[in-house]
This record gives structure tokens, sequence and C-alpha cells, in this order.
């Protein structure tokens, strides 16, 4: 598979401070979908209701670029060596967002990959300059980011994904093709350690209950070894399971993550946001796994405790989603 550059930008930011960052010991990685991250300027893929004739201005925009970044300025999000941030309009959005308020907390490099028909992207920022940055796409499904950092413990290989939306017919193929790119694209670099995050929009545990292939299939089931090798990926959150084909999903490690989900869709709790490391992650070698949190801050919520979503008419809430944060030890 070659690696395609849909809208991809990589630019270089001096921080006027940094007083985010981990130490050495420890990269942390926070995955967000921050919903329809749009700027005022009409450039034809957005959604209606973010064009200028649907009401969308530049101090709306304003507003919600302050509004996430009350959000992002958190101490578990803050201190994180890697953002990587669903439905971000294009780079000049990205843009924004580092001049304005990253850039300031010691991010400097930042990244967009996207398909040109679509209206949203995935945008990446990080503090250590990247040694590549990749979009990688499937026939018909969305792109993917790949971002591989060296550092003092190896190599770190991370995806950022965004999976088709449930609506519509047919979209689990889409998603099983997203996974199938990854796949592809991790196998290029035998030698690191690899991390995919993002919203996969469908749960961890989505094949218990489905009369379909899905992307994720749980690895104790009869339909496992057909679906994977059709493109899905096999989970667990049982570590001494994890191999280099079957993948480790905190969301399925109650003695990890206890935590309801990170979207709620009809009064429904789902694990969309997610992590997904191979047997690596626990092999005492450079970065092992040390845990996996939902960010869950009170403002982000609204007084039934699910996620105080956007909304654009009101210029009010965050996103329908909470941010969800991996971090890492060095051994």
């Amino acid at each position: 598979m070659k690696p395609i550059l849909p809208f991809l930008c990589m630019c270089l930011f001096f921080a006027s401070c940094n007083t985010g960052g981990n130490s050495p010991s420890v990269f942390s990685i926070v995955s967000y979908n921050v919903q329809n991250l749009m700027d005022a300027s009409l450039d034809g893929t957005e959604y209606d209701e973010y064009k200028p004739s649907g009401g969308w201005t530049e101090n709306a925009y304003n507003t919600r670029m302050k509004r996430l970044s009350e959000v992002l300025h958190a101490q578990e999000i803050r201190d994180a060596d890697v953002l990587i941030l669903q439905e971000v309009e294009h780079e000049g959005v990205m843009e924004d967002l580092m001049r304005m308020y990253l850039s300031r907390r010691g991010w400097k490099y930042y990244a967009v990959v996207k398909d040109p028909d679509s209206p949203i992207g995935i945008g990446m920022a990080s503090r250590e300059k990247p040694e590549s940055v990749l979009a990688h796409q499937g026939a018909g499904g969305r792109p993917v980011l790949e971002a591989v950092f060296s550092t003092p413990q190896g190599k770190l290989v991370l995806y950022g994904v965004h999976g088709k939306s449930q609506k519509g017919e047919n979209t689990e193929k889409l998603r099983i093709e997203m996974v199938r790119t990854v796949t592809a694209a991790a196998g290029e670099h035998p030698n690191a350690l690899i991390l995919v995050c993002g919203d996969f929009n469908e749960d961890p545990d989505c094949s218990l209950s489905a009369c379909e292939q899905t992307a994720l299939v749980l690895l104790d089931l009869p339909v496992t070894a057909l679906y994977s090798q059709r493109g899905s990926l096999p989970v667990t959150g049982e570590k001494h399971l994890v191999s280099a084909s079957v993948w480790y999903d905190p969301w399925l490690d109650k003695a990890v993550c206890s935590e309801r989900g990170s979207y709620v869709f009809q009064s429904v709790w789902h694990q969309y946001d997610q992590f997904l490391g191979r047997s690596d992650l626990f092999d005492k070698k450079g970065w092992d796994f040390q845990d996996f949190s939902v960010i869950a801050q009170p403002v982000c919520l609204k007084p039934d405790g699910t996620p105080f979503a956007w909304d654009r008419t009101l210029l009010s809430g965050y996103s329908d989603h909470l941010p969800v944060r991996l971090r890492l030890v060095s051994f």
C-alpha cells in the first residue's frame, strides 16, 4: 500500500512557554472527537449549518475554539505528549488551534489528514517532532493518520482513526476497510510499538450481537478466526492473550477501566473512543502500558453525567464525546 497525502500538513511552532509535558519515563496520548470543529470560511465541503449561509460566523467560530481550549487545558490533557483529534475540518483549523491555544502549552508540531471530499479529518499535535507523518487510505475507507516517533525507549508508531458512523447502509464495510488499512500499514514497522487510537464508531464488544462481520471482533467467538481472515481485528481485555495479531483493548479489561463509556446515543453509553495495542505493550521492554482513562471533567458533563455536547445554535457545550487517555511507562 502506498501512502497518500490528502491535505497533509506539518508545521513548526515555537511555544512561548512550556508548562506541560511528562517526565521522560512517561509518554501520554490523548484521543478526542471534538465534534465538528469548523471555521467560518466557505470551502465547499463543510456541513450546511457551518456555512455563512447557515449563520456560522467568525465570532461563533472563535467562541467554539475558546470553549474547546477549556477542555484541552485540563491537567490530564495539557500534560499529553500527543493529541489525536477527530472531526477537525482542515489544516487551517488545526493551525488556528495551535496558534491561539496549543503552542503556548508546548505542542510544537501538527498534522491533518483528510479526504478532499470529506467535511472532516483527523488532526494531531505533538511536542516532539515526528520522524514521519503519513496518510494511508484503502478503497472507499477514510484516511488513517500514521505518526512515527523515535524515542530513547524505541520507535513508537501511532495510528489515528475515525471510523464511519453507523448512519446509512453498509457502513460496517467502511470500518472494516479502515482496520485493514491499519494492519497493512503497521506491517511496515515490524520492530516498533504500534498503537491505534480514535473514534471507531463501534464498541469493542459489538461482535457479540452483530449479524454481520464487524471491524472489531472479540477473541473468543466462533466467528473470530473467519472475521480475522477477512480483515477484522481480534480484541481482548486479557493481557496474557494479547499477541502480534491479537489486540489489547483496555475497555475490555475491567481491572483497568470501569467507566461506562465516552459517548452517549439515545441514552445508551458507548465505548467508541478506543486505544488498541499488541503484545509489546506488556513485554517490559522500552515503552509498556501504564494506564487508560476517560477524562470526564465536570465542565464537560451535563447534570445527568453525560457529555455536554456542542450546540451550534446556543454556542454552548463542548463535544458529544469525552476524551480518552493512554499512558506508557518506560522500562
